[in-house]
């Protein structure tokens, strides 16, 4: 089943999280996989607009089959 998480993204960041207060506290984790060469497919359930550039995102994150 796919795990579902809030991101929070910025100009420079995008943050996997359970909530938008603690995706604030983890803009680093959602870097750190695409670093890590992990490939993840990301659906988008809904996007917010808020303050300062940022948009908050309901995804669903479903770990790729593709090599």
């Amino acid at each position: 089943m796919p795990q579902r998480a809030w991101v929070l993204e910025d100009h420079h960041h995008a943050t996997i999280a359970e909530s938008v207060d603690v995706a604030r506290e983890r803009r680093s984790v959602f870097s750190d996989i695409l670093e890590a060469g992990k490939v993840y497919r990301l659906w988008v359930v809904g996007r917010l607009q808020l303050w300062h550039g940022y948009r908050l995102g309901l995804i669903e994150i479903t770990p790729s089959s593709a090599v």
